[in-house]
């Protein structure tokens, strides 16, 4: 080969190269004033929370799952063998709660049949001991009389004086018994009160005092089933969300370790385009900014707003770089945008982003409309408290809606005095917390409504504590007394609501109402004389909300003989992703229930919705989305005006209005 030829044969080579890069930068490079994203998903990588053996993988990559369907099976052969055993024990533990208390019934109709006929012995010979008295007093009276007769007929010689001596002998006796008869009438008297007192005493707690120790070690039994019952449970491998399957990393027969991942799910709801803006222009997307984002591969378009922009500049994914060997960096620019149904958005997919044409000149106005108000709160408060709404109804007598919050004291300490707070949706929380008088400490203070006598009830969330524990203060039912000056709660009776529902139904009746351990009540509203409640977790199989009624008993003890009962569940998918959300607040009005809704798990975000009781049938109705931000109390004031209050963790409150269309 000639030099000439060796330098077109370089020439060509460079050409082509030059080509090929122009090419690639074209494809990889947004067009003017635009700036390089990706169509993000949430990918949810699962895995089993306990070890086990597969036994059954029942999706493949591309299958589409639901919130709930089951995706992966565990070998449960263990924990089956051991929920036989421990149920034999339950049912061994009835059986012998059944002995015992016919013995101690047995034993109870003894020694109430032995008492009776005691006492029946006892007021037959007091009543013998009073006739003989009486009679012995009618003899003496009847001598009396004979002696007065005899001894004038013995001064007259007319009778002998041995007859007069006979007489006067029988009257001594007669006098040193009457003399005696009062003792033994008091003594009759006492044995018969005595048994009396002793049959009066033996009542159905004989009874129970008997059984309570096996009806503990009842209790003890079926918290063990209800743990077994819980890993059983974590043993199937569900959908948490709407979505596709992309990876399945297991197949049956394998061993897993816990938490070890199974399979990948990639979420059809939710999807969000990421942008990355180069530094010297990444301050022109602000929040509230409209942008428009183009896929690389089509012409189509779809619109978005800017929810928020990354806080550093990170590395861009790899099919974003123009060269294979040279990373690109940007700040992110998180974008929510409606795809096309016609040509919907594809995860992964390569777009390039925009900022439209601003006619308004206001983008700013867009971010303050969506954030709720934020809510006053005087610093005299804000150094004393902690204030993390949970929850509100209005008092007229206090001219003020009634707040309470999940935590109360000082922030980073385990203080946690029983205040409740006076709020005003304009003034915001007063300067002085409310006291619960006559509660030592509650904790996880989560709802609160009014009943019909006008007391107040409170009620804490009944969930594990960070260490894994349902102390009392957790569990907490509260009824309580309105006082208008000075403002107060007075209580007036309280129970541990937990152990008090647990006590009196089965495992399997307990986890059908979702009282295990992921147990977590936020939402609770007077209903037909009762209590409706709401929880936020867990869900039922098909991802719904749970709502439960809690029957009260009548008069001024309303917390005896508490009942529990489904009510019905309901689907709330929540924020603008759709995902299964769980009760965070309840409020009826009429046959009207409103809700709101948050997310057991994941960004914080909730909905507002209104639900017909009227009809059993009916589903939920959205009133509104609340992206950012967890509502978690919804109550009407007196002019009839709804409000929303959201717990921002550390941040200062918020409270907004809300206006729903008639049902």
């Amino acid at each position: 080969m000639t030099l000439r030829t060796r330098q077109r044969l370089t020439s060509l080579a460079w050409g082509l190269s030059a080509v090929g890069a122009l090419a690639l930068w074209q494809r990889n490079t947004p067009e003017r004033g635009s700036i390089p994203a990706i169509v993000d998903a949430p990918r949810h990588m699962l895995g089993p929370a306990i070890a086990g053996r597969v036994t059954a993988v029942f999706v493949r990559p591309g299958d589409r799952v639901r919130p709930g369907d089951a995706l992966v099976q565990l070998a449960t052969d263990t924990v089956d063998a051991e929920l036989n055993v421990e149920r034999g024990v339950y049912e061994e533990l009835l059986a012998e709660a059944d002995a015992v208390a016919a013995k101690a019934q047995a034993e109870v109709r003894e020694r109430r049949r032995s008492l009776v006929t005691d006492l029946a012995r006892a007021r037959a010979a007091l009543a013998a001991a009073r006739g003989d008295e009486a009679a012995n007093r009618a003899e003496i009276g009847s001598l009396r009389e004979q002696l007065q007769r005899l001894d004038s007929v013995v001064r007259d010689g007319l009778t002998e004086a041995d007859r007069v001596g006979e007489l006067r002998a029988r009257q001594a006796a007669l006098t040193e018994a009457a003399r005696h008869a009062p003792e033994v009438l008091q003594a009759w008297s006492g044995l018969a009160g005595q048994v009396d007192t002793a049959l009066a005493q033996i009542t159905d707690e004989t009874v129970a005092a008997q059984v309570r120790p096996v009806r503990a070690r009842l209790e003890t039994q079926a918290a063990r089933i209800t743990g077994l019952l819980e890993v059983r449970s974590r043993a199937t491998l569900r959908a948490p969300v709407e979505g596709q399957v992309t990876q399945v990393f297991r197949a049956s027969g394998d061993a897993v370790g816990a938490g070890e991942y199974v399979l990948q799910l990639v979420g059809t709801t939710g999807a969000r385009v990421v942008a990355y803006a180069p530094e010297e222009i990444a301050r022109r997307f602000l929040p509230g900014a409209s942008v428009v984002a183009r896929p690389r591969e089509r012409g189509h378009e779809v619109t978005g707003v800017v929810k928020a922009v990354g806080s550093e500049v990170v590395e861009l994914p790899a099919h974003l770089w123009i060269t294979p060997d040279r990373p690109r960096f940007g700040r992110p620019v998180y974008i929510e945008v409606k795809g096309d149904a016609d040509a919907p958005l594809l995860v992964g997919e390569s777009m390039s982003v925009a900022m439209q044409a601003n006619t308004g000149g206001a983008i700013a106005a867009v971010q303050s409309a969506d954030a709720p108000p934020l809510l006053p709160v005087p610093e005299a408060l804000r150094t004393r408290t902690r204030f993390e709404g949970s929850g509100f109804i209005h008092l007229p007598e206090w001219d003020r809606f009634l707040a309470i919050s999940d935590d109360t004291g000082p922030a980073g300490t385990d203080i946690a005095p029983p205040w409740v707070f006076a709020l005003d949706p304009v003034r915001g929380l007063d300067p002085e917390p409310v006291v619960v008088s006559g509660l030592e400490t509650i904790s996880d203070l989560e709802a609160v409504t009014r009943g019909d006598d006008g007391s107040v009830y409170l009620l804490a969330s009944q969930s594990l504590s960070q260490k894994g524990r349902r102390p009392e203060k957790r569990q907490l039912l509260v009824r309580a007394k309105v006082e208008a000056q000075p403002r107060g709660l007075r209580v007036l009776e309280s129970v541990p609501l937990y152990e008090t529902v647990a006590s009196g139904l089965a495992p399997e009746q307990l986890e059908r109402m979702g009282f295990t351990a992921l147990l977590d009540i936020e939402g609770m509203t007077f209903f037909e004389g009762g209590l409706l409640v709401g929880l936020k977790a867990p869900q039922d199989a098909a991802g719904q909300a749970r709502l439960l009624r809690l029957r009260l008993g009548s008069g001024e003890r309303r917390f005896e003989g508490l009942t529990l009962e489904p009510y019905r569940n309901v689907p709330l998918p929540t924020c603008r992703a759709q995902a299964p959300g769980g009760v965070s607040d309840l409020f009826v009005d009429g046959d009207t229930l409103y809700l709101t809704s948050t997310l057991p798990e994941g960004p914080p975000c909730g909905s507002a919705w209104r639900l017909s009781l009227a009809s059993g049938g009916s589903l939920p109705v959205k009133l509104e989305d609340y992206e950012g931000y967890k509502p978690e109390g919804i109550a009407r004031d007196a002019g009839g005006h709804l409000f929303v209050l959201f717990d921002v963790g550390d941040a200062p409150p918020r409270l907004t209005s809300l206006t729903p269309s008639k049902p």
